[in-house]
């Protein structure tokens, strides 16, 4: 998903949240419309914020938080090993 400022034919500018579906433009959500620059630069961060928390998906910050990490880590609760063969041929 990405934010897209479109030009309306009044001049004002739309700010939208776009997602690219089998390689076709599909609008998710316009959040405003706008001629003054200030209240675009707004919606342009409101887009932002939307598209982190859309459908629940959440943007992990790994730089500054080890616990987020560990939680992570810790939700793990299966493992399985497939692959293998492929990647590295039949070990015997």
């Amino acid at each position: 998903m990405f934010v897209r400022k479109k030009v309306n034919k009044s001049g004002s500018i739309s700010v939208q949240v776009i997602s690219k579906i089998k390689g076709k433009s599909k609008l998710i959500k316009t959040i405003g419309s706008s001629k003054d620059e200030d209240t675009i630069k707004e919606f342009v961060c409101k887009a932002k914020e939307f598209i982190n928390t859309y459908k629940g998906q959440q943007q992990l910050d790994f730089a500054n938080n080890i616990s987020s990490i560990k939680t992570t880590f810790n939700k793990i609760t299966k493992h399985i090993e497939i692959g293998t063969e492929l990647l590295l041929g039949d070990i015997d």
